[in-house]
């Protein structure tokens, strides 16, 4: 039992610094960093127009949804 462990060991060993290795080269290992993000920040009063606007869809988008549903029959 000891035997066929080690064996594993070395195995998922050796399989993980394969999988490390080939990472390096991989186009995603170059992320762009977060505090370049090309886009505006919206202020307090723009955040809570956009969360009523967001809301108010939720609250709409069943409605909407069962007449779409209603049409495509």
């Amino acid at each position: 039992m000891a035997r066929t462990l080690g064996g594993w060991t070395l195995f998922v060993m050796i399989a993980a610094s394969l999988v490390g290795g080939c990472s390096e080269t991989l186009p995603l290992a170059n992320l762009p960093g977060l505090a370049r993000l090309p886009g505006k920040v919206l202020t307090q009063k723009e955040q809570e127009k956009a969360m009523i606007q967001m809301s108010e869809k939720a609250q709409t988008q069943p409605a909407e949804a069962i007449k779409e549903i209603e049409k495509s029959k």
